[in-house]
């Protein structure tokens, strides 16, 4: 975080709310040794556990979080926001290793439970640096849009990640 400030990169689209009656929504965390320096306070903790307290209680949340492997620290969706925010601490997060984010959100994909186009499926990656991988993008993407995903990022410091979600916009 530059400047103790997080610069949300994103806007969220304006489609009407209510064509859907369900919500699934991963984060998608940044745990590169990168976050050392760029968020020594794991503000994106807290700002993620923001995000959560701000959904409705009948929305599943999942918690990934990714360096060199992702690893889901919710082996499913949850619908208790505690469940979801107590891995969002410290506990759980070091600080190590590089960015391979197109890995993890492919791994992200299964999480994802529901098939109704009646459910709105939303990702939220925050991170701080590109990924290693890049020759996956154009196949992440696709398998998002495929998948009827929304991909949302929250650049920590000055990044711009349009590049992942732009695309994942309908």
């Amino acid at each position: 975080l530059v400047g103790s400030e997080m610069c949300i990169r994103d806007r969220i689209d304006s489609s009407p709310i209510d064509v859907y009656n369900n919500a699934e929504v991963v984060f998608v965390m940044d745990d590169t040794g990168s976050m050392k320096t760029n968020d020594k306070s794991f503000k994106r903790l807290s700002a993620a556990k923001s995000m959560i307290e701000n959904l409705p209680d009948s929305c599943k949340i999942g918690i990934v979080r990714f360096s060199n492997e992702s690893k889901k620290l919710t082996k499913k969706l949850v619908t208790n926001k505690t469940e979801a925010e107590k891995y969002l601490t410290t506990d759980y997060f070091s600080s190590s290793g590089s960015t391979e984010m197109y890995k993890a959100v492919k791994n992200t994909f299964s999480l994802y439970e529901s098939s109704d186009i009646k459910t709105l499926k939303i990702m939220i990656v925050l991170t701080d640096s590109a990924s290693k991988n890049l020759e996956e993008h154009d196949v992440t993407v696709q398998q998002a849009k495929e998948k009827d995903i929304r991909i949302y990022t929250v650049g920590l410091g000055t990044l711009s990640l349009i590049h992942i979600s732009e695309p994942t916009r309908h």
